[in-house]
């Protein structure tokens, strides 16, 4: 019977093969292959850890690793008549200048396209936490979105419980929401068929805390408007049935005497 364990003359140690291609080879035929590591301690600290460690120079005499190093990669491969091609991976590598007690890391999360065998980085976690998602330069934001494909959307959110879709807190003296849009011809906020048949589309609500500024300010600077456009700074368009559904146009309430 061939051995369950193979030491081949280049050093190269096979299990379950007699033909190993790496330093360890683990393979299985009909069945699922599969490493298993075990940690038994009554200890929190204890645990089981696999450890990817990377110098330059030689065991015996290490050098630094520099920032952009790779240090590692965890990938997943797929056979395809020509052989074995990547699908997706992790890539672990440095992400600054390194020192004493001070090793900047970031993750970089890979797919291979369709039609492709090569890996693309599709996200990543710098050291300082932000994420990138088509963004190799996550550095203006805790999360950034960049290089969008044609057709899609940025972020999509579908909501089906009873709760905000979308909830920010702002906690300094900031916009929460800033738009800086360069669309010619469409909306720069839109809402799209809106189905309350109670409440509000839009609400501002502590708008009295307000001692100087408004809680709408419309600021469409020195430009004039285009006189042969439709609209205006404040458009409202209405068909329905009025006489029928007395639906107010405008509606202001103002309890002060003198205004």
């Amino acid at each position: 019977a061939e051995a369950d364990i193979i030491l081949a003359p280049d050093g190269n140690v096979g299990i379950g093969t007699a033909a190993p291609g790496a330093l360890l080879h683990l393979s299985k035929d009909a069945a699922e292959a599969r490493t298993q590591i075990d940690t038994n301690s009554d200890t929190n600290s204890h645990a089981a850890n696999i450890n990817f460690r990377k110098a330059g120079g030689t065991a015996a005499s290490p050098t630094n690793v520099a920032d952009g190093e790779r240090i590692a990669l965890i990938q997943g491969l797929g056979y395809h008549t020509d052989g074995f091609s990547s699908a997706a991976g992790l890539r672990f590598e440095v992400d600054g200048t390194p020192g004493d007690g001070d090793m900047p890391g970031r993750i970089l999360f890979l797919t291979s396209a369709d039609g492709a065998a090569t890996l693309t980085e599709r996200m990543r976690i710098d050291s300082s936490g932000n994420v990138g998602i088509g963004d190799t330069d996550p550095s203006e934001a805790k999360l950034s979105i960049d290089n969008v494909a044609s057709g899609d959307k940025g972020i999509s959110l579908k909501q089906d419980q009873v709760q905000q879709a979308l909830y920010i807190d702002q906690n300094t003296n900031q916009n929460s929401i800033h738009i800086d849009s360069e669309a010619d011809s469409y909306n720069v906020l839109h809402f799209q068929a809106p189905i309350n048949d109670s409440g509000h589309i839009i609400r501002i609500e502590a708008a009295d805390a307000l001692t100087t500024g408004s809680a709408i300010s419309i600021d469409c600077g020195s430009t004039a408007l285009a006189t042969t456009a439709s609209g205006g700074l404040v458009e409202i368009l209405h068909d329905a049935n009025s006489t029928s559904n007395v639906n107010n146009l405008l509606y202001i309430i103002n309890d002060h005497a003198s205004s």
